[in-house]
Parts: C-alpha cells; structure tokens; sequence
C-alpha cells in the first residue's frame, strides 16, 4: 500500500464520516463535501495531485481545527480565555460558519468576568445575544450564567428554544442541565440527563455527555463520582474550579461543615464573576440531602449514570492512564523508532563512527543499522539456525516509507497502554513477545509449506493485533458479565482488525499472520 492510497482512503473515510454526524454544521458539511468531491474528481481522472493536494486540504481544512477546537476546549475548560481566544481567532477563518466567527468575542466577555469586570463582560455579549443563531444562544447562555440567573434561563429556554436546542446544542443544553440542578428541580435534571445522552451518544457530543455528568453527580450530591469525573476526563478543569464542584457535590450531599468552608476559601481566591455569582447563589439556599428528594426512577438513572462511568473508565482506551502506569508500551515505541531511525542516521553520515575500533555503544548502532541485512524473519534462515529473525523482524518496519511504522504505533501507543494497564506490566510483555513470536512462526511454517522460504517478511503488526485479540478478550468477558460499555469496544474491534487486515494484505512485505 503507497502512502498515497493510505492518504486518499484517511481523507475519504474522514470526511464522509463528517458528514454523517455534522449535518448541522453547515460550515463542517461544506468543507467536508468540498474535499470529498475534489477527492471524488482526482481518484476517477487518476490525477497525480489527488494524495497531496486533498491530503493537504484535509490537514488545514479538518484536522487542524479540530485540534484547535480540543485545545480551546480545554483552555476554557482551564479558564485561559484569553489564549483561547487567540485560538479561536485563527479557527474562525477556517471556519466562519457554526458561531465560529462571533466565538473569540464571547471568549474575551468570558476573560472580563474572570477578571471581575461584569459590566463590560455584558457591554460585549448583548449585542450578540439572539435566540435564531448558535452563536446568539452562545452569548445568551453567558450572559445568565456568569450572573447566575438560572430561574431566568429556565423560562427563556422553554418558552424560545426547541426541544433539540434544550439537548443537543453544548452551552444550551448545558445550561439547561446547570439551571435545573441550581434550582433544585433534581428529578427535572435527571430527566434531562437521560435525553441528552440518548441524543449526544448518537452525535458523539462527547463534552456535552461529561458536563451532564458532572451535573447529574454534583447536584444528588456524589462527592466520589464527581472526584472520579474531575480526575478522568475532567481533569483539564482548572484547580479553582475542581474545588468549587467538589464543594458542590458536599453541599447537596448535606455535608454543610465541609462545603462552607471550601465556599468561603473560593469566595477570597478569585474575583470571577461567575464563580462569586455561584457562591452568592450558594449561600441563599440551605444543604440538602439530594439524593432523598429523588424518585425512583431517577434513582434508577442515577445509577445507570454511575454503571456508564465506571464502565467507560474501565474499557475505553481513550481513559487516561499515567505514564508510570504503562512504561513497557512507551519502551517498545521507543525501541521501534530507534530500530528505524538509526539506519538512515548513520547510512546519511550523521553518525560519525569509529569502524577501526568502534565503542560498545557504537557496535551497538552499526548493528543496528545493518538489521535490515539480518534482522527480517526469512523462513528458510530461521530454519537453518537463525533463531532470533522472529525477535527482530518484529522491531522492523518498511524502510521505504513511513506510514507502516506511524500506524503501527499509533495503534500500539493505544491498544498497549490500554492492556498493559489492566494486565500489568510482566502479562503484558509475555502478551506481546508471545503474540508477536508466535505470528513470526506461523509465518515461517506457512510460506515453508508453501514452498516460499525465501520470504522476507517484517512489522510489529502480529504483536498489535496480539494485543487487539487480547482487548477483544477483556471486552468479551465484560460483555458476558452484562456490562453494556464491554460490547461497544467489542464492535469496534472487529472494525480494527477490518482495516489491519485489509493494510497488511496490501504490502505484501508486511507480516499479517497476526
């Protein structure tokens, strides 16, 4: 497979799933249909310019706004509106559409009601406030939050905005969810949760699923879950802000002798004005236990809400996990990386070797640098007493281009760290060389059968999909233990073995017996 058929099926597959799930978006749908149908025109001609041009498109177009948009997410998150702002000022131009344009000015109200500057926070959002546009709603939901009008919001949002504004749009439905746990309507809350994560799961609203969360645990007083939310996928929330939920969780929980305090700390630590507004809402109420103003059937969601974060902390790969928790992946990435950089390094001259009489480090990058002379498995080889090929073949990748060993450890950089951190360290290295060992064999024994011992054959791609199986396997016993979350991953484990599978059969150089 050629880098530039790697690139065309990326691009296409990327934007087609753009338009799937963003056909609200006007500004990402046109974008996406541009590239697709530019793609479209240069694979049908067989224009030489289809990978890098589209390739390129797609970069500037897709994949650098939505690395901007996750990093003004968690600027805000972090309550830097300010850098977030700069940020945005760039997206806007790739993106005008979707309140994208308007966006660095509700980002620099935000930044003057941290400060404490309520009046001009307001001077820059009245103007936009609009209930037709997103970027109106946007301001609206500022403008009541960071003076804490949640009675307010609550009647405009009933009386102005559609059912799927009230829970699907982040900021509308986020603030519909604050605004009823605020004014204790918890079975509301509850109620709404539950919609807004039938609807979100569906768009894959991801920042809209973890804010009602937050809401839902915070508001029934769920001191424990919110800690677990604030330390997972949460954890970009700023200090400031972490404490103030946390204390919020304590106060609904009942425990008045621990929030207070907290309350009265935050009160001294930071003029923002949403912050005050929260704390002076605050103290107008009494501590309540929460949880005994709940029905049964909110009961029944807040505990399914419980059943899902567990869950998803537990399968989804994309939980974080602290470096020290899966050293092995990161050294087996490095290992790879050195095996395929080295050679270049020093067939390029850029290491200057002493070949007379060379250092023990020095044997150790020539020998690194002539492993693709000794180092693929080749059947007949292995068989006549080169017993290590099937070590080292598995820390090779084709030397002609780079997306064989990008994909490879990218996919280890997830699959290993998600196994290693439920297996440990010592099951996952057994796991892996076994996986990987194992696949070299069957590789060997086969193409001997088929009278093709001379194969050269290299790729980590028989460890991975190793690791893939034993994913496969986590995901198959939770799933036999009910746990919804469990079968989910599964699926999408027969898709990554799919688009594995279907790589490796198209470099025929590359180890698939995995």
């Amino acid at each position: 497979m050629t880098l530039d058929l790697i690139i065309i099926q990326i691009v296409a597959i990327s934007c087609i799933a753009i338009l799937i799930r963003s056909r609200k978006n006007q500004s990402w749908s046109l974008v996406a249909a541009g590239i697709l149908g530019l793609l479209t025109l240069g694979v049908v001609t067989k224009a030489t310019w289809t990978a890098p041009i589209c390739g390129g498109l797609w970069l500037v177009g897709v994949v650098l706004p939505i690395q901007c948009m996750a990093q003004i997410t968690r600027l805000r998150s972090q309550e830097k509106y300010t850098q977030a702002g700069w940020i945005a000022q760039f997206v806007r131009l790739l993106h005008p559409g979707d309140g994208w344009w308007s966006y660095p000015q509700n980002l620099k109200a935000l930044a003057l009601a941290k400060e404490g500057h309520l009046e001009g926070a307001i001077d820059i959002l009245t103007p936009m406030m609009s209930s037709e546009t997103y970027d109106g709603r946007l301001a609206i939901a500022s403008v009541y939050g960071i003076q804490a009008k949640w009675d307010e919001y609550l009647e405009f949002a009933t009386t102005h905005l559609t059912l799927a504004m009230r829970l699907e749009e982040t900021s509308s439905a986020g603030m519909v969810l604050r605004s009823l746990g605020e004014t204790r309507k918890l079975n509301e809350l509850l109620d709404a949760v539950r919609d807004c994560h039938i609807r979100a799961n569906k768009t894959g609203n991801a920042p809209l699923l973890m804010l009602s969360k937050l809401y839902a645990f915070a508001f029934t007083g769920q001191t424990g879950d919110v800690r677990t939310l604030l330390n997972t996928h949460l954890k970009s929330y700023s200090a400031l802000r972490k404490r103030f939920w946390i204390a919020t969780a304590e106060w609904y929980a009942g425990n008045a002798e621990v929030a207070v305090p907290a309350f009265q700390e935050l009160a001294t630590q930071s003029p923002d004005c949403e912050l005050q507004s929260g704390l002076k809402w605050r103290s107008k109420q009494s501590p309540l236990r929460s949880f005994e103003m709940l029905t049964l059937d909110s009961r029944t969601i807040l505990t399914r809400l419980q059943t899902v974060q567990n869950e998803d902390i537990k399968y989804n790969p994309r939980t974080p996990t602290a470096l020290k928790e899966t050293p092995i992946t990161y050294w087996i990435i490095a290992i790879n990386c050195i095996v395929y950089v080295v050679p270049f390094l020093v067939n390029f001259g850029l290491f200057r070797l002493n070949l007379e009489f060379p250092s023990a480090i020095q044997r150790v990058l020539l020998s690194i640098a002539s492993i693709y002379k000794w180092g693929p498995l080749v059947p007949d080889q292995l068989f006549s007493g080169a017993w290590w090929q099937p070590l080292t073949a598995m820390f090779m990748h084709d030397p002609t281009g780079i997306a064989h060993i990008v994909l490879n450890m990218f996919g280890l950089a997830i699959v290993g760290a998600f196994v290693e951190s439920r297996l440990g360290s010592v099951r996952f290295v057994i796991s892996y060389f076994a996986a990987g060992f194992g696949s070299m064999f069957i590789l060997a024994v086969l193409a001997r059968i088929a009278g093709s011992g001379t194969l050269s054959a290299i790729g980590a791609s028989g460890a991975i999909m190793g690791m893939v199986g034993v994913m496969a396997a986590i995901y198959w016993r939770g799933w036999r233990g009910g746990e919804q979350a469990a079968k989910q991953w599964l699926r999408s484990i027969v898709l990554i073995v799919g688009l594995q599978t279907v790589f490796d059969l198209m470099n025929p150089n590359v180890s698939m017996t995995g």
